[in-house]
């Protein structure tokens, strides 16, 4: 019921722009303090979050807002983690995931990409330690390299179950000398530098040919790639 009372508490000035402006402000401002209160709560190692401006230049926003009033705080943007430590302690695998919450507990640190612009020529650029982001980690590809890519229903799936190793630190599926073994591969040939007990090689089947090539082939490569280009934290733009 329209009354008196209620039309000088809400004169017809204000539109309903005019309220979705004043809530997109609120929301901003809100989101911001509550960042960096956690961030004063967890201050003995560098900041678990930081604050990404929707905008670059962080001096516009999509709502009104006048920037040269030192009494508003014009905020527009998300959080995002901002480090390897808070992600990794956020994350949580479960091996018998059934729904998509369960499968988006499962986070992964990756550091930056070399060759971005070929998901299947990329490596990654670990020696950035301290540089990459958090990113959802592809549950399924995990599962499936854990699972040397069988189900219990193959015959071999009790003799190469566990033999490829996933890499926790880029969410890669690496062959190891056991699978090789375990499959009747010719032999084992490890990655540059390492040795037969180094994951990360090739299986030489008869003939030369690579059974990277021949069995994981783009499998891997569009697992690990997915999980990097297909999915953020929460807050990742």
């Amino acid at each position: 019921m329209c009354d008196s009372t209620f039309s000088s508490e809400f004169p017809a000035t204000y539109t309903g722009i005019d309220i979705a402006n004043a809530g997109r402000y609120a929301s901003m401002r809100i989101l911001r303090e509550k960042m960096e209160k956690y961030n004063r709560e967890h201050s003995s190692g560098p900041p678990p979050l930081e604050w990404v401006n929707r905008y670059p230049d962080g001096k516009q926003t999509s709502y009104p807002c006048d920037m040269s009033n030192p009494n508003l705080k014009c905020y527009e943007g998300t959080i995002r983690i901002a480090n390897k430590q808070e992600c990794l302690s956020k994350s949580k695998y479960i091996s018998d995931a059934s729904t998509v919450k369960q499968y988006l507990n499962f986070l992964k640190w990756l550091p930056p990409l070399n060759n971005i612009n070929d998901p299947y020529k990329y490596s990654f650029d670990t020696s950035k330690s301290d540089k990459g982001d958090c990113y959802y980690g592809n549950w399924w590809f995990k599962d499936r390299c854990l699972n040397s890519f069988t189900d219990d229903g193959d015959p071999a799936y009790g003799q190469i179950k566990g033999k490829l190793k996933y890499d926790e630190d880029v969410g890669r599926c690496l062959i190891t000398r056991e699978y090789c073994q375990a499959t009747g591969q010719a032999a084992y040939e490890p990655p540059p530098g390492g040795d037969e007990s180094t994951p990360g090689g090739t299986c030489e089947l008869n003939g030369g040919q690579k059974a990277l090539d021949f069995f994981l082939g783009q499998t891997a490569a569009r697992g690990s790639a997915l999980s990097y280009y297909g999915y953020s934290c929460p807050g990742k733009k």
